[in-house]
C-alpha cells in the first residue's frame, strides 16, 4: 500500500499520466503522404510537402501516428525529423523525457537507412577530418588483434581453393 502511494506521488511530481497522449513537434524531411492506417497501401489522408510541421503521437512499427493541419493519420518514421525541444505540450523536462521514452518504446523495430537524412543530404555530406582523427585512437595493431582473437578462441586458417 505504501509503495503504491509513493509511486503515485512520484508520478504526480514528474507529471506522468497514463491517460494523456503526449505529442512531439516534428517536420517532414521529404514530400510524403499522411495515411489513414500504418500501412503503405492505406488510403491517403493528405499529401505533405518537405518541411511540413506536424505533431507526432504514438509509434507503431515503422510508423508514427501524426496530426497535421490537413488531418490525422499515420506517417512513415523515416520521413519525419522530431524536434529537439525539451518542452513538449507545456511539460517540464522530466515530463518531456518520459514522453520521448514513450514515443519510441512501443515495440521493437528494425529500420534500415538513416532517419532524418534525405538522399540529397547524404550525397552532399562532407568529410570531417577532426572526427576521423578521433577514430584513430581506436586503431588496433596487428599484434593486438592477434592477441584479442586468441583470447576469444579464434584461430587463423588458410582456405585457398585450387
Amino acid at each position: 500500500m505504501i509503495r503504491r502511494w509513493r509511486f503515485t506521488a512520484v508520478a504526480a511530481l514528474l507529471g506522468i499520466s497514463g491517460a494523456a497522449t503526449a505529442a512531439q513537434q516534428a517536420e517532414t524531411v521529404t514530400a510524403t503522404e499522411l495515411k489513414s492506417k500504418p500501412d503503405a497501401k492505406a488510403g491517403i489522408v493528405a499529401k505533405l510537402g518537405k518541411g511540413s510541421e506536424l505533431l507526432v503521437h504514438e509509434r507503431q512499427g515503422g510508423w508514427y501516428a501524426a496530426e497535421h493541419s490537413s488531418g490525422k493519420g499515420w506517417i512513415r518514421l523515416l520521413h519525419v525529423r522530431l524536434a529537439g525541444s525539451a518542452n513538449i505540450e507545456g511539460k517540464g523536462t522530466a515530463g518531456a523525457l518520459m514522453t520521448l521514452g514513450s514515443i519510441s518504446r512501443t515495440d521493437t523495430t528494425v529500420a534500415t537507412g538513416i532517419r532524418g537524412l534525405t538522399a540529397e543530404e547524404l550525397a552532399n555530406a562532407k568529410e570531417n577530418p577532426q572526427e576521423l582523427a578521433k577514430l584513430a585512437q581506436f586503431d588496433a595493431s596487428e599484434q593486438d588483434a592477434r592477441v584479442f582473437a586468441r583470447a576469444g578462441g579464434v584461430s587463423s586458417r588458410n582456405d585457398v581453393e585450387d
